[in-house]
């Protein structure tokens, strides 16, 4: 186990249930917190120490602690996102098109984005905010996002906790799952670009 998974397992056999819902919530409110991994480490732990922690109240903190972090970003969206982006164009001197593309994005793809977000490392942490920006359907967007935060927790608890007696194995599955969301980002960058391109050659014929 790496130093910084160390850590992590360290925080985790001290603070328990309260720092896996911390992190998890403090990566949903778009800040880089190691929410994803505090997850897995905790069934983990779980599996080595069932006198301390309980798996299923492991997976259970993790959808309550998505789910609030997630809700509490869309109302964040929600109130003061344009305004935020606003300032950042006013400090950078340029039109930030953020809103524009992702409502095109949105528009598209529907909230099957919100649930589908919740497995991409990056996105997660971004969607829900943009969600309250673009004022989505609060229904929806609730029913969509507390669905991809169970199906997230349990299949990342449950990964942790039946690999938990082999970390090589786990540690190799997580990386590969980290490299295959990373090529999937960058392949819809990629397209949204080529896109982008298509349509300016386009405008200038």
């Amino acid at each position: 186990m790496t130093p910084f998974l160390h850590s992590i397992f360290l925080l985790i056999n001290h603070y328990g249930y309260f720092i896996i819902g911390l992190f998890i919530l403090l990566e949903c409110l778009g800040i880089p917190f190691p929410g994803e991994t505090s997850l897995v480490l905790g069934a983990v732990y779980a599996q080595q120490n069932p006198s301390q922690l309980n798996i299923i109240i492991v997976i259970i903190t993790g959808i309550i602690a998505a789910s609030l972090g997630d809700n509490i970003g869309y109302f964040i969206g929600e109130k003061y996102g344009i305004a935020f982006i606003s300032f950042l164009s006013n400090i950078l001197k340029r039109d930030i098109k953020y809103v524009s593309v992702t409502k095109k994005f949105f528009d598209k793809y529907g909230l099957k984005t919100v649930f589908i977000g919740r497995f991409l490392s990056v996105f997660r942490m971004f969607i829900p905010i943009t969600a309250g920006i673009h004022k989505i359907e609060y229904k929806r967007f609730f029913i969509y996002n507390i669905s991809g935060a169970t199906l997230w927790s349990i299949f990342y608890g449950a990964l942790g906790f039946y690999l938990g007696t082999n970390l090589k194995l786990l540690e190799s599955i997580l990386t590969n799952i980290s490299y295959t969301i990373i090529t999937i980002i960058i392949v819809i960058i990629i397209y949204v670009l080529f896109k982008r391109y298509e349509k300016a050659k386009y405008n200038k014929i």
